[in-house]
């Protein structure tokens, strides 16, 4: 399975804010996704936000059992047990992104914005690719962006 370097992930509003506050900084998945450390994640806040607003660097992707996951994450992912438990219903493994960094752009891009580059972007159910010489990449890669405080607790 080919690893990818920049890829947008799609997610609810209350999880987007939890990542821009600094207390989410593991993102649970029920599929694996290639991507290898150092890679950034895009993040779209879904409807009725649409739009990209921040991106978080990968410092590892973690593969294994639900109650694994829950176990060594479920202080990082801001989600209680029960909306846990209720994501992974019918799956017994899955996968955590662990966060390095997170970084707010200092102008969110709307999703009218990557559709005036990019007539097919749809905001992906699972993930999507960004190849280098992609409009959408070229678009983000021209906003800047501040660093967001990740909590210790």
């Amino acid at each position: 399975m080919r690893k990818y370097d920049e890829i947008i992930l799609s997610i609810s509003e209350q999880y987007a804010r939890c990542m821009l506050s600094g207390t989410k900084t593991v993102e649970f998945r029920r599929r694996t996704i290639p991507v290898a450390s150092g890679s950034r994640i895009w993040i779209y806040t879904k409807i009725p936000i649409a739009r990209i607003e921040l991106y978080a660097i990968v410092d590892q992707v973690f593969n294994g059992h639900i109650s694994d996951i829950w176990q060594q994450f479920a202080s990082r992912g801001a989600i209680s047990k029960s909306d846990f438990d209720n994501y992974y219903s019918g799956t017994m493994s899955g996968s955590a992104l662990i966060l390095r960094e997170i970084f707010q752009l200092s102008q969110p891009v709307t999703l009218g914005e990557m559709r005036r580059v990019s007539s097919s972007f749809h905001p992906p159910q699972f993930f999507q690719k960004l190849l280098n010489d992609s409009p959408e990449l070229g678009l983000l890669g021209d906003v800047g962006s501040v660093r967001v405080p990740l909590s210790t607790a």
